[in-house]
């Protein structure tokens, strides 16, 4: 069970200036780029099943004396605090593998131990700080994924939402997708970026 203490501050996984910067639209307006980011960003969120902004969570697990506990939420930021049994256990009693989720009991020697423990209560942040936050985090093709999507979107205004592709002789060929399709609606190269950060993906 999870329980969100403190939501994302923001869902927008770039800036208005790089939004600018990369459809070639100085003059673009602020409602306009807005608009773009935060659809795309959207898009983005559903197409890997994620929040992508830095969260504070509250997750009670019921180990049954396993070795390990795998937290839910990636990345992990920094753990708060881990109650067992309604008792504050110190930092030096657990240690936590921050990449994989991975919360492990020590003993006072420092040895690992099972969590002979009913009920356990972990708070902690998960997710990334992102672009325009201080102390910026996310990872950059996620930031890069986000502005091509923006910019196949910005470049098919206009077009036949049927189409899919062009085809130009002695050039090469384009391909697009109609960002009101949803959250599959994504240019290829940017699906190819999130690969790595879409959860529950087969």
């Amino acid at each position: 069970m999870i329980q969100i203490l403190t939501p994302a501050a923001s869902q927008l996984l770039s800036t208005l200036e790089a939004v600018r910067a990369e459809v070639g639209a100085a003059d673009l307006s602020d409602d306009a780029a807005g608009t773009l980011l935060a659809q795309a960003s959207s898009a983005l969120g559903r197409h890997c099943r994620r929040s992508f902004g830095r969260v504070t969570l509250l997750e009670t697990v019921y180990p049954d004396r396993d070795w390990e506990v795998v937290l839910s939420a990636l990345p992990i930021g920094a753990v708060v605090e881990v109650t067992a049994d309604g008792v504050p256990l110190p930092p030096e009693r657990w240690e936590l593998d921050p990449g994989a989720g991975v919360l492990q009991r020590l003993d006072p020697d420092g040895c690992m131990r099972r969590w002979c423990t009913r009920r356990l209560v972990v708070q902690y942040t998960a997710g990334w700080l992102l672009p325009g936050q201080e102390g910026r985090d996310l990872p950059a093709e996620v930031e890069r994924a986000c502005l091509l999507t923006i910019a196949a979107w910005h470049a098919a205004r206009g077009r036949d939402p049927l189409m899919r592709s062009e085809s130009y002789e002695g050039i090469g060929s384009t391909s697009w997708l109609d960002p009101r399709e949803g959250s599959e609606a994504l240019p290829p190269q940017a699906a190819g970026l999130l690969a790595e950060y879409r959860l529950g993906r087969s």
